[in-house]
């Protein structure tokens, strides 16, 4: 069996996810996207992220570079963190 070719799973959820958001201001987007990878991503998937982000991984979306760092750097919206859906 031949190892998968293309982004790592997480590379290609997180690229689907900011395509969501590509028609807002960067800004705002990168803040739903960030809300979005707290909100829902299991820690281990958002760990696997940060590690591909900040090992500079090509494949990411740049969108998802800034929401990586809103994260990382806590500056996520606590308020829609706490609705029950969305993100």
């Amino acid at each position: 069996m031949s190892a998968p070719t293309g982004p790592a799973a997480v590379v290609r959820l997180a690229n689907d996810i900011a395509r969501q958001f590509a028609h807002l201001p960067a800004a705002e987007a990168a803040e739903h996207v960030a809300t979005h990878l707290t909100k829902f991503w299991e820690r281990r998937m958002l760990t696997d992220l940060v590690m591909r982000t900040r090992a500079g991984e090509d494949e990411l979306d740049p969108l998802v570079v800034t929401a990586v760092h809103d994260v990382v750097t806590h500056h996520v919206d606590e308020a829609e963190l706490a609705e029950p859906s969305g993100g």
